[in-house]
């Protein structure tokens, strides 16, 4: 069943491997750092770095 109420789409029905709260459950900060958009932030930030 849908839990939460943060997030779009599908966030309220997924939960990442092993957590028990649902991706719209999940503080913004912890999400990001679990998200494909943060992972890529993440590593071209530190491409950038090195320019």
């Amino acid at each position: 069943a849908p839990r939460g109420h943060g997030g779009f789409g599908y966030d309220p029905v997924f939960a990442p491997r092993g957590e028990t709260r649902s991706v719209a459950e999940l503080p913004a900060a912890e999400k990001h750092t679990q998200s494909h958009r943060g992972s890529a932030l993440r590593d071209l930030h530190a491409r950038l770095r090195r320019i």
